[in-house]
């Protein structure tokens, strides 16, 4: 029983010393950031979107547009906030059973939900310009980049890591 107990705790130490990941998103910029939909990948693991920002810091074109996609989406949010709760009141009134419904209200907060629907759209449409565009800057410094001989973490510790 002993052995047994002895030999599970072995095996699932080595397994948890064997599975650990380094992930690095300010350095390391040799994989391009992919787009699927409205979500951002790198290295195969989803990004934030602060985490997005650093990835394209360095491209000032890209950084530029992250900036204004930035203020474009807060604008729409201000808007798209508005025209719910625009909506929402009117509508809490009518179940609530209030005899005097302001349905010109609701219509106001249509209104300000189709100004923030654009908004939205061209702010997604800056981001994805953004990493367009920071991917294009990594084609072409791909012939710029070092090779380099370096000890460094690796997925079993520590290790000598070579990095083109």
């Amino acid at each position: 029983m002993k052995k047994a107990l002895f030999l599970i705790l072995v095996m699932t130490f080595a397994n948890i010393a064997f599975t650990q990941e380094v992930q690095d998103f300010e350095g390391d910029d040799e994989q391009k950031i992919t787009i699927n939909e409205n979500s951002y990948y790198k290295h195969g693991i989803k990004l934030t979107y602060e985490q997005l920002k650093l990835a394209v810091f360095k491209n000032e074109e890209s950084r530029a547009l992250m900036s204004k996609a930035k203020s474009d989406a807060s604008i729409a949010s201000v808007f798209g906030y508005l025209g719910g709760f625009c909506i929402g009141y009117p509508l809490g009134q009518a179940i609530g059973g209030h005899e005097e419904v302001k349905w010109g209200v609701a219509g106001v907060g249509a209104g300000l939900l189709l100004i923030a629907i654009p908004i939205a759209t061209g702010a997604n449409k800056k981001v994805k310009k953004a990493v367009k565009i920071y991917n294009k800057s990594l084609d072409e410094s791909s012939d710029e980049r070092e090779v380099a001989l370096e000890l460094a973490p690796t997925q079993h510790g520590v290790g000598l890591v070579f990095r083109f």
